[in-house]
């Protein structure tokens, strides 16, 4: 390979890298709107069963899924920061492009967060509603992701097959 190439190169990961910084925090940021609206229909609806409907409550509600939104933001881009990006940049530099390890990171992450919240232990006698609000926005980021990320890699493969191979020699 030629000095060229290998800049290239190292400017085309480089641009990559980049491209999937802002599509994993665009990732999180649908992530967390998605879920704090997801979070907000599931305790309105619990408040209209309960027949607990008033102001004070819908107040504590509007209060509650923000802050719910915020801690989806806040733990998705410190995800995104501290693993995504070097998960990536890792899976880029060797050309595995697939969408699992991307899975298997938000799952990881999500129970870590999970067994956080709840001092160690992961599986309790919690309503199951608390554990899929924890362990779902991770999949839902990573899932939207894997999809927003999906064009870039096409695009990377299309571009790698274009390339010459080294084993070529041209003879002038």
């Amino acid at each position: 390979m030629t000095r060229e190439t290998v800049s290239a190169q190292t400017v085309h990961a480089s641009i990559r890298s980049r491209i999937a910084f802002e599509k994993l925090v665009l990732s999180v940021l649908y992530g967390a709107l998605i879920s704090a609206t997801l979070f907000l229909a599931w305790q309105v609806l619990a408040m209209i069963f309960a027949a607990s409907v008033n102001l004070a409550a819908f107040a504590r509600l509007a209060f509650a899924t923000i802050y719910y939104a915020f801690l989806v933001f806040l733990g998705g881009f410190l995800a995104a920061v501290g693993i995504g990006m070097p998960l990536f940049e890792l899976l880029e530099r060797r050309k595995f492009r697939k969408a699992w390890p991307y899975f298997i990171a938000a799952i990881i992450v999500s129970l870590a967060l999970l067994a956080l919240l709840r001092n160690g232990a992961i599986f309790t006698e919690e309503p199951i509603a608390e554990t899929v609000f924890v362990v779902a926005p991770g999949m839902l980021i990573a899932t939207i992701f894997t999809n927003l990320i999906r064009p870039v890699w096409w695009d990377a493969e299309l571009a790698e097959a274009e390339t010459p191979s080294a084993n070529i020699v041209r003879i002038h």
